[in-house]
């Protein structure tokens, strides 16, 4: 259970989002299509998304099991722990456990059912390390497990820099942006909390290879509307966010706190897509 942290502090750690799982079929095609471009010679890390933009579709706990039985990969799993009481949050760190999921991405999630805070999650997910936990002033036992605790990073937000180091502070061990198409803003955020760290932070910098027909979702999701790129023909575009990666993953080389990765959101697990994902991530 310990790999995933040395995978977060190599050099460029990458991470995939596989596709919210509503039918076996939407496990089934992206299963297939990792094997089939062959994928895992580039990503160590999967996320599985839960109930995206508010969406329903399936906990995370079976379909990230399969997936670690399938493929040589690491699972992070999506939690947006303010839909949760403090119950069923506990319910489903316990079940993910047992499935031995390693990572989780803690987000507050596009429905609010509870008022838990970052912290709170964060010092609950932590607790399974000792193997209890507990629960209005009961301890429980429960699996030894330690999760690889990451969270949601927005650079170009206001007051980012506040929250960034407050989730560090909580305990935060990694980060995973938004969709980006700007270097700069995440530039100006980690040339401002660098040298607040004290231990080394993965920033995982997510990307959507395939704008075609798009354009309009990543200019919302990346809040760059008037971003040149989206102009672009595909494979400008894709020339772009390599540049821009490229910019940014040499951060890690002049900031020692910084470990500066790739994460891909494909949007869709279609042949075309991942065609696209494949050409932008084997330039790295």
């Amino acid at each position: 259970m310990e790999e995933i942290f040395y995978i977060l502090k190599n050099k460029e750690p990458k991470s995939i989002e596989l596709p919210p799982v509503r039918r076996w079929d939407n496990l089934n095609e992206a299963i297939k299509l990792f094997k089939e471009y062959n994928l895992n010679k580039y990503f160590k890390l999967c996320n599985l998304p839960q109930n995206p933009l508010g969406i329903p579709s399936s906990d995370t706990a079976i379909p990230a099991y399969c997936i670690s039985k399938e493929l040589d990969v690491h699972i992070i799993n999506h939690l947006p722990y303010r839909t949760e009481n403090q119950t069923t949050y506990i319910g489903k760190l316990i079940e993910y456990s047992l499935a031995k999921i390693e990572g989780l991405l803690l987000i507050s999630g596009d429905i609010k059912v509870s008022d838990m805070t970052f912290s709170e999650a964060v010092r609950i997910a932590k607790s399974f390390k000792e193997g209890c936990i507990e629960v209005n002033g009961r301890r429980i036992e429960v699996e030894r497990w330690r999760f690889a605790i990451g969270a949601g990073l927005i650079p170009n937000r206001e007051n980012e820099r506040d929250n960034f180091i407050s989730k560090v502070k909580a305990g935060a061990e990694f980060f995973q942006t938004q969709i980006i198409l700007d270097e700069e803003p995440l530039k100006k955020l980690i040339e401002n909390v660098s040298n607040m760290l004290d231990n080394e932070i993965a920033i995982l910098v997510g990307v959507i290879p395939n704008k075609e027909g798009i354009e309009e979702l990543i200019a919302r999701l990346s809040g760059g509307k008037n971003n040149p790129s989206l102009e672009y023909s595909q494979n400008k575009y894709i020339d772009y966010l390599e540049n821009v990666l490229k910019n940014l993953l040499n951060i890690s080389d002049k900031i020692s706190t910084i470990n500066m990765g790739i994460h891909i959101y494909p949007i869709r697990w279609t042949r075309d897509n991942i065609e696209y994902v494949a050409d932008l991530i084997s330039r790295f």
